[in-house]
């Protein structure tokens, strides 16, 4: 992101102190856009998000498999129970469309994230947006029962703020206990334990 925006700007370091965690690309480009003293446009949003797509695809092309231990056995397991259950898996991050996809599929979970059910950071910089977003994207009707699982307290307010119910995994930056204090209804130490992690899910 930052040799991106830099290269178009001329402002180095413009995303330095900056906390990434839970937050949108969108809103996280409008704060180093306002502290390098750059109006961040629609056009030179749309051509820094095309500058960063392009250099992570090469940092990425570098770099092993990034995908949390246990996460692909969860999402084909729950994918399982997708078709026989009615339910709708998809994803809401605050990255960007096409870096989001990137990163899926980098992480071998492509499968399992349809990238047209989800909720991007291109258009929101509000995460409870994205989730809306999400929501609708995966032709949940309003009302209908939604389980957010995330690893920041940014996830877990979000979710709260739809009337979601918050699920924390500690794989992040935060800890079990900083998630729940952020209201999570519950949280897991990682995605290792697919059982368990699957019996959360389906109890709360």
């Amino acid at each position: 992101m930052t040799r991106a925006f830099a290269a178009l700007t001329g402002a180095p370091d413009a995303f330095a102190g900056l906390r990434f965690a839970g937050r949108t690309d969108r809103w996280i480009a409008q704060q180093a856009a306002s502290a390098a003293g750059v109006v961040l446009d629609d056009a030179l949003f749309v051509a820094f998000a095309a500058a960063y797509a392009d250099a992570l695809r090469a940092a990425l092309a570098t770099q092993p498999c990034s995908a949390l231990p246990g996460a692909a056995d969860l999402l084909a397991t729950l994918c399982a129970r997708d078709r026989l259950a009615s339910l709708a898996l998809g994803v809401a991050t605050g990255n960007l469309r096409a870096t989001a996809a990137l990163k899926i599929a980098h992480a071998g979970l492509a499968a399992y994230l349809p990238h047209d059910r989800g909720g991007y950071g291109d258009d929101h910089a509000d995460r409870p947006d994205v989730l809306r977003a999400a929501v609708a994207a995966c032709g949940w009707p309003a009302g209908a029962r939604v389980i957010v699982v995330g690893d920041s307290e940014h996830d877990i307010t979000a979710a709260r703020a739809i009337c979601a119910t918050a699920v924390g995994v500690a794989t992040g930056a935060r800890t079990e206990r900083e998630l729940r204090e952020a209201g999570a209804v519950a949280t897991l130490p990682d995605l290792r334990d697919t059982a368990a992690a699957l019996r959360l899910l389906l109890d709360v």
